[in-house]
């Protein structure tokens, strides 16, 4: 199968919105830079063509030794009744050195689940797979449980370090760490008279700070103080709920904000939004959620229609939010929900409790414990740079000024910013 050329790369994602530069000489420019290497791995199942494998080892580039490929095979899974079948192919092409089956750790599996749940804990984000199966609806469910950037079905290493130059930059944005000038004093639990209390919210229920501090703000209340054990906790949580969630069903997931927005409009609230005045918030939550640019599944096909290009949108992981405007604040929450996230919303402002009064709403309207929390800070800015480092945490965050143009004219952007990018390759026979 003939691999596509650099023109018909930068065409294909001009087609997905990405506006690359097809001049020529720019793009063999970039085709000569030394990139770093990627590590991959591959997935053979029991219905694979063993013929086509062994011909990929014979041609494809990585397979010579003085080659400078950009893709590193670091461990090959055989399902277990074709293994002796691969092996000995391997050893009669006489590909045993050029595959190197010592060094590969060569590993046997019994069924899909078992082999996804064994590459998810040995490899990352940053690897590619490649699955032979001829039952390709098997194998595209495989592709999509996968947690590596790039999946090929039937093939391998058709792009090059132009291509993933491209995946790697094009959706990282820098979002900034709000400023917060809001230094309060520290108040232990029961040393105040003050009769309204907020405690943090997080795995649906009401919690209290582990050190028993609170804070107060610009109003008579006293607001949970988060530190690290906290933070951890609730993050475990919202870790926990994502590996439910990020499984549920997208028609299940609307459900659920359809319920929120039934509860939101039946307490009679008529919040009007600053980008419409035709939309009230509980409106608001029933267009988000609906909105077609969230859960999006394109294909592309390449001019000679000889390769097949799935893209899809993963949810990251946990969101962190935080914003003191309400219409930028439930359109963050609904979109990194509906696209598979869970979300720890943060504040340490004047409308801490403004955001706490919807937490009883979010654990009696079929919203899963965990799938939205709320941490309080008195101070938000070293918070937010203790959870950016935090594994799968992102931190997305807006300024005190809301630019309704952002809001209305770029629903694409909210897509980036709460999912990755994850491609499929499969060989149109």
């Amino acid at each position: 199968m003939p691999i596509p050329n650099a023109a018909e790369i930068a065409e294909l994602y001009n087609e997905m919105g990405y506006n690359i530069n097809p001049d020529t000489a720019q793009l063999d420019a970039m085709y000569g830079q030394k990139k770093r290497k990627h590590d991959m791995v591959m997935i053979i199942m029991a219905d694979a063509d063993i013929s086509a494998v062994i011909n990929y080892f014979k041609t494809m580039s990585f397979c010579k030794a003085d080659d400078s490929k950009y893709f590193n095979l670091k461990k090959i899974w055989v399902q277990e009744p074709v293994i002796n079948i691969f092996t000995d192919s391997i050893v009669e092409a006489q590909l045993a050195k050029v595959v190197m089956l010592e060094r590969l750790m060569l590993t046997a599996f019994r069924n899909n689940d078992e082999v996804i749940r064994a590459v998810n804990i040995e490899t990352s984000r940053e690897y590619g797979a490649s699955i032979w199966s001829e039952n390709i609806n098997s194998t595209q469910n495989v592709a999509a449980a996968l947690n590596t950037f790039i999946v090929w079905i039937n093939t391998s290493s058709i792009l090059d370090a132009f291509l993933l130059n491209i995946i790697n930059t094009s959706i990282t944005a820098d979002y900034a760490i709000p400023e917060s000038n809001n230094l309060t004093r520290i108040i232990s639990d029961g040393a105040s008279e003050l009769s309204e209390k907020f405690h943090l919210f997080y795995d649906g229920q009401w919690k209290k700070p582990v050190k028993q501090e609170y804070w107060t703000g610009e109003t008579d209340i006293l607001i949970a103080n988060a530190t690290e054990k906290d933070i951890m906790d609730c993050v475990v949580s919202a870790v926990r709920a994502f590996q439910a969630w990020s499984t549920t069903p997208l028609s299940k997931r609307k459900n659920v904000f359809q319920y929120l927005a039934d509860r939101i409009a039946s307490t009679g609230s008529r919040i009007f939004l600053y980008s419409s005045r035709n939309y009230s918030l509980a409106d608001s939550i029933i267009r988000w959620a609906n909105d077609p640019s969230v859960c999006e599944t394109s294909t592309f096909f390449l001019k000679d229609d000889t390769v097949n290009l799935l893209v899809r949108r993963d949810p990251k992981g946990v969101i962190v939010v935080n914003s003191d405007n309400t219409e930028d604040l439930f359109r963050m929450v609904v979109y990194a929900c509906i696209t598979g996230n869970t979300v720890i919303i943060t504040s340490s402002d004047y409308f801490c409790k403004t955001k706490l009064k919807y937490c009883d709403m979010f654990s009696s309207c079929q919203i899963p414990p965990g799938l939205v929390n709320i941490l309080t800070f008195a101070n938000l800015t070293p918070a937010l740079q203790y959870m950016s480092n935090l594994f799968p945490i992102s931190i997305i965050t807006t300024g005190n000024v809301c630019v309704e143009d952002e809001r209305i004219c770029n629903p694409n952007r909210d897509l980036l910013k709460f999912t990755r990018t994850k491609f499929v390759w499969m060989s149109c026979k």
